[in-house]
């Protein structure tokens, strides 16, 4: 018999006889109709064959109909898979895999709720199926239940152990949740059974990045990688980070030097080469690192910014006009304003674009600058009395020779009265003393890679927390109060929140409050830079591995000399350099 394959646009009569012949066809010889559906299906005709399927399904209730069926939705988009799925699942209760598709289907469509119905009735059908049990999870975790979602998979894996997406999904939730050392551990149970699976050896990878630790498994894995794959410029690169991550700069070095001889993707080509400009910024060697950091502007995690003037290249621009644009953080812009200050000094005029958001402190802090927001791109792009143009962090190539040899850095003023006012309302709102010493805290990070690594609990900070005679002051962003509560009945002491504004969008008020303490205790994060460009005494508590700014070897910061800093001797270890900043910040309060 000849089966009719699609009807024509328009052509309602033909589908109707197409219909009517499918469903004669089913009734008369069912397997030869399914047959017909298969093909139908390979032919790339799935309407079709889900039409064919299911006349046979109902003339006969066979569950191989259904079986067809299902292969015939799934090759339909989504959500007329769906639709064909809820229409079947009515027809026959009794097939666990279609509920087990339409679960998937409604999953894909972020459809939760439905899909976790559906796995619970597959279940019912065959209880006890880790695969389906770690459906079931996927469903949970898309709906953010995330203690079923864990329970779910740990039942799929009390079953049958040697089912590896169940460790790998457990291993989301737990990272979800928190847990990350549980999360390593369930991804690397997911690699033991599937030792090839590159899927599950990016995850944890991934995994030991964001906990900040496991660089010797990672470095292994790499070299392991590599010895069936020599030049492959990703692990090469890897390989190079991870070997950094351990303080072995010389090696990473190497390293890195190495993957320039590879066949590169000039992204891969500028990670190797700002690789090697922060390795010679750690090590002391501020021309190396000035002249590979341009590189950042081409590893594809800086917005470049267009302009038709062309770039300062370091000569003399005595009495012309040059527009400085911003490409980073905060911290990095306290930072590379010090250079633009310099430049002021030598009869430039300054045409600073900034971020919305810095731009009330750029212009309190610098009101000799013209000061443009980002957006703003009429007010540059088509001016005639702009000469030259820069990225911020272009300007210490030219210019840290002048920097460093400097008395005094310049960096951002501000009135007194605004940080006066809010050292009035602390001790007014506390009951302390007139005379108290206010001592700000920042413990936390959660913008990078090396975050969690550098990162501390307020209780490392026990040496400095257990002195009854300061008033603590939060400069901590993000949500806070259970780490306080637990701090203040740990030690006895109080730790002062400033309901009043958010330091991440308000940064006056947050640059007024960290001028009004009498010392700072902050991990290397934005705090540590605002503090040390207003002047503040600041200690600065480093992991084993810094960030490039801070060096390696030195105890200060040459960005800001009210910064004193203390690092890590083992990794994850803060009891040495937080004993050491307790002492600082009692040196800096007495009397």
């Amino acid at each position: 018999m000849n089966i009719r394959r699609r009807a024509p646009n328009g052509s309602k009569g033909a589908a109707k006889r197409g219909a009517k012949a499918n469903r004669r066809l089913a009734t008369r010889d069912p397997d030869a109709a399914l047959q017909a559906a298969v093909d139908a299906v390979n032919g790339g005709d799935p309407e079709t064959a889900l039409d064919l399927a299911e006349q046979v399904l109902r003339a006969t209730g066979h569950e191989v109909a259904v079986q067809v069926a299902v292969h015939a939705a799934l090759h339909m988009d989504t959500d007329a898979a769906i639709s064909a799925l809820i229409r079947l699942s009515k027809l026959y209760r009794k097939d666990p895999g279609l509920f087990n598709d339409l679960g998937g289907l409604l999953c894909q469509a972020k459809r939760f709720d439905e899909a976790e119905k559906q796995y619970r009735h597959a279940l019912r059908l065959r209880p006890n199926h880790a695969p389906t049990l770690a459906n079931l999870g996927q469903a949970l975790l898309g709906s953010q239940k995330l203690e079923e979602a864990a329970a779910a998979f740990r039942e799929s894996i009390a079953i049958d152990a040697a089912f590896a997406p169940a460790h790998s999904s457990l291993a989301s939730v737990l990272e979800q949740s928190g847990e990350r050392e549980a999360a390593i551990d369930a991804h690397r149970a997911a690699l033991a059974i599937e030792p090839d699976n590159r899927i599950y050896q990016d995850n944890l990878e991934k995994a030991y990045l964001r906990a900040g630790t496991g660089q010797d498994i990672r470095e292994q894995m790499y070299r392991g990688y590599l010895q069936s794959d020599p030049d492959d410029a990703a692990t090469v690169l890897a390989l190079g980070g991870a070997v950094y991550d351990q303080r072995r700069f010389d090696e990473a070095e190497e390293i890195f030097k190495h993957a320039l001889t590879l066949k590169l993707e000039p992204k891969q080509d500028a990670r190797a080469r700002l690789a090697l400009s922060q390795i010679s910024f750690i090590k002391g060697d501020h021309q190396a690192g000035w002249e590979n950091y341009q590189w950042r502007l081409k590893n594809g995690d800086i917005e470049i910014r267009e302009f038709p003037f062309p770039m300062w290249q370091g000569q003399d621009i005595r009495g012309s006009t040059l527009l400085i644009w911003e490409e980073q953080g905060l911290g990095e812009c306290l930072m590379f304003l010090q250079f633009a200050a310099l430049l002021v000094v030598r009869g430039v005029r300054i045409v600073y674009e900034t971020k919305p958001r810095f731009a009330p402190v750029v212009a309190s802090a610098f009101p000799e600058f013209e000061i443009v927001l980002v957006d703003d791109l009429a007010v540059t792009r088509g001016r005639g009395d702009i000469d030259y143009q820069a990225a911020a962090g272009d300007l210490g190539q030219w210019l840290w020779a002048d920097f460093v040899t400097m008395e005094h850095r310049p960096g951002p003023r501000f009135v007194p009265e605004q940080s006066n006012a809010f050292r009035a309302r602390y001790i007014a709102d506390t009951g302390a003393d007139a005379g108290t010493k206010l001592v700000g805290l920042a413990w936390k990070s959660h913008v990078s890679r090396l975050g969690p690594s550098k990162s501390l609990q307020l209780e490392d900070l026990a040496s400095i927390l257990r002195r009854p005679d300061l008033l603590f002051v939060d400069l901590q962003y993000g949500e806070t109060r259970e780490d306080i509560e637990k701090a203040e009945k740990q030690f006895a002491c109080r730790i002062y929140h400033d309901e009043t504004f958010d330091q991440r969008a308000d940064l006056v008020p947050f640059f007024a409050q960290v001028g009004a303490l009498d010392a700072v205790v902050s991990i290397s994060n934005t705090t540590l830079h605002v503090a040390g460009s207003i002047g503040v005494p600041t200690a600065g508590l480093l992991s084993t591995v810094p960030m490039w700014r801070w060096e390696f070897h030195s105890d200060r910061a040459v960005w800001y000399p009210s910064v004193k800093l203390f690092r890590q001797s083992e990794p994850g270890d803060w009891s040495r350099p937080a004993t050491e900043a307790g002492a600082f910040v009692s040196s800096v309060t007495s009397g």
